[in-house]
């Protein structure tokens, strides 16, 4: 494992590699988007990143199609998640890798974030089969198209993933606020923008994200710009405490509950990430 090394899987517009080689890590940062990774090259200029084009998935060397969405954001390997939003821009072909194969090629990485729009449960489980696993990874607690109606089923797809895989301690974030989630009414007690909102009010203002107290504090702390989308702190930085697997899953449901029993939540909307160590 090298202990200097992250992977940013989902990098996007790179903001989450740009912390991560502000904290002094070499940086992997992948993503299956090729306009993307070519715009990154051109605006980010720091050596300690290193730009990928491919997609992960179960197999080496395949060509998938790749949605892209008048969002970027929202770009995915998944066709309804684009397709049922009525916001696909193209499809493009994507070469695959496996996160094992990056891994044994590149190095163990310290930690791995993942962020692909849905497609997180296939990025861990190819990881099944390698010697060492990541110390510390991340990936987004679920992801479903605005047009889908509220539903329970697959959600702990993530969860199960990483239990699948090896991983025995986790954290709940939500990614709004970057606040580790514990068994308490957070979502009752606040009020919750939703995503598109405060997408808008980001485009609009550049600037959102400072009313969240929690924000400030870390922006303070790290001495970095937190901007929205941002995975934030990870590994050992991360506050509170690590629970195990039957915690996390009734944390999961409890919060997700709690964030739906308000009618003006979209199925789309509840933007949490699972953190987990070994």
């Amino acid at each position: 494992m090298n202990k200097n090394l992250v992977f940013d899987i989902g990098t996007n517009n790179g903001d989450d590699a740009l912390f991560y080689a502000h904290l002094g890590y070499e940086v992997i940062a992948i993503d299956a988007d090729p306009t993307i990774i070519k715009n990154n090259t051109k605006k980010i200029n720091d050596p300690k990143i290193q730009f990928l084009n491919c997609a992960i998935s179960y197999n080496d060397n395949e060509i998938l199609d790749f949605y892209i969405d008048e969002d970027d954001t929202k770009n995915s390997l998944i066709s309804k998640n684009v397709a049922g939003n009525n916001t696909l821009k193209e499809v493009v072909k994507v070469t695959t890798r496996t996160l094992k194969s990056l891994m044994e090629e590149r190095g163990v990485p310290y930690y791995c974030k993942i962020d692909i729009e849905g497609y997180d449960p296939v990025a861990i489980r190819s990881l099944k089969g390698i010697n060492e696993l990541p110390p510390f990874m991340s990936a987004e607690g679920e992801c479903k198209p605005d047009s889908e109606k509220f539903s329970e089923d697959g959600v702990l797809d993530v969860l199960e993933a990483f239990k699948e895989v090896g991983y025995k301690k986790f954290k709940l974030v939500d990614q709004t606020t970057l606040t580790v989630l514990k068994k308490d009414d957070f979502y009752i007690k606040r009020t919750q923008l939703s995503y598109h909102l405060m997408r808008k009010l980001q485009k609009m203002t550049g600037a959102y994200s400072r009313t969240y107290t929690n924000m400030q504090r870390l922006t303070k702390e790290y001495n970095y710009p937190f901007k929205f989308a941002a995975s934030g702190p990870f590994a050992e930085k991360l506050e509170g405490e690590w629970i195990r697997y039957e915690e996390a899953k009734a944390l999961y449901l409890h919060h997700r509950r709690a964030f739906f029993s308000k009618e003006v939540n979209k199925p789309f909307t509840f933007w949490v990430d699972w953190h987990v160590a070994r």
